[in-house]
């Protein structure tokens, strides 16, 4: 077995032993060079090979950090549960705490708001003009380890949302229960909800965004939501880091 591969095998081991948990800074390289007895080129190339597995991310001057590699368990629809924001628990937050045996888990999410022009496909997704002011919330989400793990736009109608909590940017969700209880309390409760995904190569600003490597794979979400009415009330755009989510659907069979 190569050097490269002997080290590559030795550093996934301690990883998984939590030798090193998340978030730490690993030492410099030619330091792991000393420690192990390799040459600081291999483990240069088993550092890259970890990365690319999106185990490690490395930082020019601020060290190579050891990321969580435990996904998120996206709970497909059960996660729009209506008794869950309307209880409080947004539909994110719902995918946190099942992923941790039903206990809360602390969200950090950092939110822009603004009120922009609707693009074409903002005015299609909301079925109002192109050009007609919208509100756009912007919100970006980070791991305990302080690594995003995706980032999520969402359009409005003006009238919808102007003076709720959807146009707070103050960090966290959109109060007890996000935007869709916010909706609800409007009387404008979300009944249909599409998404569509799509896995593909990030953008080079899509990596600055999510600081990941170009190898690592982003999962797109585009999403829309109407009332019972078939009215829109929400179009939103999100992309995830692939490796931190693993996307779980139940449901029954149509006839």
């Amino acid at each position: 077995m190569r050097k490269e591969d002997q080290f590559l095998d030795r550093m996934r081991s301690e990883l998984d032993a939590g030798t090193y948990p998340p978030g730490t800074v690993l030492p410099t390289q030619r330091e792991l060079a000393e420690q192990y007895g390799h040459d600081v080129r291999e483990i240069r190339a088993a550092m890259q090979r970890l990365e690319a597995a999106g185990l490690v991310r490395i930082r020019r001057k601020a060290g190579t950090v050891v990321l969580d590699p435990q996904p998120v368990k996206r709970m497909g629809v059960e996660r729009y549960a209506r008794h869950r924001w309307m209880q409080g628990v947004a539909p994110f937050e719902a995918d946190m705490s099942a992923g941790n045996g039903g206990a809360s888990v602390t969200v950090d999410q950092r939110n822009t708001v603004e009120t922009v022009a609707a693009s074409a496909d903002v005015a299609a997704g909301l079925d109002i003009g192109e050009g007609e002011a919208v509100v756009r919330r912007y919100r970006k989400l980070y791991d305990a380890a302080g690594q995003p793990t995706h980032y999520v736009t969402s359009w409005y109608r003006v009238n919808d949302v102007i003076g709720t909590a959807i146009m707070s940017t103050d960090p966290g969700t959109a109060g007890q229960g996000g935007g869709f209880s916010v909706l609800h309390q409007q009387g404008l409760t979300p009944h249909t909800i599409r998404e569509d995904l799509n896995i593909r190569e990030p953008s080079p600003a899509e990596t600055d965004e999510l600081d990941i490597p170009p190898t690592l794979l982003v999962t797109e979400m585009w999403r829309w939501v109407r009332t019972a009415a078939g009215r829109p009330v929400e179009y939103a755009y999100g992309v995830h880091n692939a490796l931190k989510f693993q996307w779980s659907y139940t449901f029954e069979a149509p006839e």
